[in-house]
């Protein structure tokens, strides 16, 4: 508590004081927390790997915020150090991997308010590992990889893939394509009946990153066919399982045909024709294509969908599983980049070659009516 007394002066002296009749007590301001940056102060922060990265933050309010800092989809780091005073938060990132990339948040809280702001940080460095290899297509003595590009890219493009074998019972690994721009690729020259490794290693204007590597061994033999029909027969003692040849529903009239083997098989399957843009947003678009011409006498089984930017060579595959209808909507996309697409078309015997490319179509909202 505070008391106050006023008094008069002039020539003559001072004269008698005046007292505030109730006593008064000092209160701090409150305030919400507020952030201090200047215009330059950037909010992206590109570092090469192996460089530090360092966010100042000075700020204020009554009571002192307590200031917490937050990473997207992840903890910080052990190598993440924050020093926080009554004015200002530091964080400091040293010898940065591409694991530090990502959005850093310093959120600031007291009794009067919240305050927050994101950073970005980019770190240039080699790609992660790419996505699971997946088999299809095992047959003897060749066998088609297919996989997903890296979750990481290392804050560049990705040029082309490095794809290496080796047999199981060896240490060393052979190339099997040095600049492979698809997530799929065919390799033969199998030695039938070995088990066999497989990796794929992404490459940036950084270099070549951390290579993707099966798990198990998988050898280059036909698969085997599927079991005949089966008929049970049930005995007083005991039931057994008596495999028959297949049963056979024809599809066309042989009656006329006699003292002749015909064999039929899938063969291959022709490709879709080339995708139309249906509608274009910012971040997205809707292709539609049609069903191959000649579906090799098998079923279609799904399709895939690949695109790439305009000025690039790389395609990238757009669906986890098999688009099983003739349209599909691409997300993701970056505002004012132009995009291509095309498609493949599978069925039991394998996957057909590549639709023609779609025209090139620039991501962005529609002014007005927009034309295929």
């Amino acid at each position: 508590m505070d008391t106050f007394r006023v008094r008069a002066v002039n020539g003559a002296g001072k004269g008698e004081p005046c007292e505030v009749s109730n006593p008064v007590q000092a209160v701090d301001r409150l305030t919400s927390p507020e952030i201090d940056i200047d215009a330059s102060f950037k909010q992206t922060h590109i570092v090469r790997a192996g460089g530090t990265v360092r966010l100042h933050i000075a700020f204020r309010g009554r009571p002192v915020p307590v200031a917490t800092w937050t990473k997207a989809g992840s903890e910080l780091g052990v190598r993440t150090d924050v020093q926080t005073t009554e004015t200002y938060s530091t964080l400091t990132i040293e010898n940065c991997t591409r694991d530090d990339s990502g959005k850093f948040t310093l959120a600031l809280e007291n009794n009067s308010g919240t305050k927050s702001i994101t950073f970005t940080v980019k770190v240039l460095d080699t790609p992660g590992p790419s996505g699971p290899i997946t088999f299809k297509d095992v047959t003897r003595g060749s066998i088609t990889l297919m996989w997903d590009a890296p979750v990481n890219d290392g804050g560049s493009r990705i040029r082309h893939y490095i794809v290496e074998k080796r047999e199981a019972s060896r240490r060393s690994w052979q190339e099997v394509s040095g600049k492979c721009t698809r997530q799929i690729l065919r390799v033969g020259d199998l030695a039938e009946g070995v088990p066999y490794f497989f990796r794929v290693i992404a490459e940036n204007e950084y270099g070549p990153g951390e290579p993707c590597e099966n798990v198990d061994p998988i050898v280059a033999t036909e698969e085997p066919a599927p079991p005949k029909r089966l008929d049970i027969v049930d005995t007083k003692a005991f039931s057994s399982v008596i495999i028959k040849e297949p049963q056979i529903e024809p599809t066309a009239d042989l009656s006329g045909v006699t003292n002749q083997l015909i064999t039929c098989k899938a063969g291959k399957i022709s490709s879709p024709t080339r995708p139309e843009v249906l509608s274009v947003t910012a971040t997205s678009m809707a292709i539609r294509w049609e069903e191959p011409y000649h579906d090799g006498g098998s079923k279609v089984m799904g399709y895939w969908i690949e695109k790439k930017e305009r000025n690039t060579i790389l395609w990238v595959k757009e669906n986890k599983i098999p688009c099983l209808e003739c349209h599909y909507r691409i997300s993701t996309l970056v505002e004012g980049l132009e995009y291509q697409f095309r498609v493949y078309a599978m069925n039991a015997a394998g996957i057909s070659k590549p639709s023609e490319a779609s025209r090139p179509v620039m991501a962005q909202n529609a002014v007005g009516k927009f034309s295929c």
